[in-house]
C-alpha cells in the first residue's frame, strides 16, 4: 500500500496553525514499526504541497486527513477531490472534531461521503489495525466496513453505521518510534 497523511493549514495569508504536525508523524512512525511498506509514508501540512502531489501523481491507496476545527473544511474538500478522481482511493480522517453521541456521529459521516473511515482517539493502533485489514482484504472497503475494528466508524454502502468500540490506549509511549529522532518531520522546520 502506498499510504499518505495530511494535517492540512490555511496558507493564504499566513500559516493559520504554524505547529509540526507531531500526530500524523507518531502515526506513520507507529505504522511502519508493524506493517512493511515498499515506500515510506508520506506526510504533509501545506495544500500547496499536497496539491502538487496529487497532480504529479500516483494517488496513494490510502489518505488520511487529520480532522480539528480549523482544517475541517480544507481536508473534506482534498478529500472529495480526491474520490472525484480516484474513487478507489480510501480515505481516513481522525481528530477530536468529531461528535461524541453516536446519533451525531453517524450523521457527521452520512454528510461527508467522501470520508470512508473515521478513527476515533487515538490513531496508532487503530490506523495500522485498518490498514492491514486493507491490505488483507485487497482494498475491499465495504468487505473491510462489516469488519468492526476497533476505533474506526464508517458508513457502508448501504446505509448502515458501524460504531466499534474504542482501542485500548497506548499506555507506554517508548511503543512509538520518534518523528523527530527519524528526521521525518524536518521537513517541518521551515521557520
Amino acid at each position: 500500500l502506498s499510504v499518505w497523511l495530511a494535517d492540512l493549514t490555511y496558507t493564504q495569508q499566513s500559516i493559520a496553525a504554524d505547529t509540526i504536525p507531531m500526530a500524523i508523524g507518531c502515526i506513520a512512525e507507529y505504522a511502519e514499526s508493524v506493517i512493511q511498506f515498499d515506500h515510506p509514508i508520506r506526510l504533509f501540512k501545506y495544500p500547496e504541497a499536497l496539491a502538487k502531489a496529487l497532480d504529479s501523481g500516483p494517488l496513494p491507496d490510502v489518505i488520511g486527513f487529520s480532522n480539528y476545527c480549523w482544517n475541517t473544511e480544507l481536508s473534506s474538500t482534498f478529500a472529495k477531490l480526491i474520490k472525484r478522481h480516484s474513487p478507489k482511493c480510501i480515505t481516513v480522517f481522525g481528530g477530536p472534531h468529531y461528535p461524541l453521541k453516536a446519533d451525531d456521529q453517524r450523521e457527521f459521516l452520512i454528510d461527508r461521503p467522501e470520508i470512508d473511515f473515521y478513527i476515533v482517539k487515538e490513531g496508532e493502533i487503530a490506523f495500522s489495525n485498518l490498514l492491514l485489514g486493507i491490505a488483507d482484504l485487497d482494498s475491499n472497503i465495504e468487505a473491510l466496513k462489516r469488519h468492526e475494528l476497533s476505533s474506526i466508524h464508517c458508513i457502508s454502502a448501504d446505509g448502515i453505521g458501524v460504531f466499534s468500540d474504542t482501542e485500548k490506549r497506548l499506555v507506554d509511549l517508548d511503543n512509538i518510534p520518534s518523528p523527530y529522532t527519524s528526521g521525518r518531520l524536518n521537513e517541518f522546520f521551515d521557520g
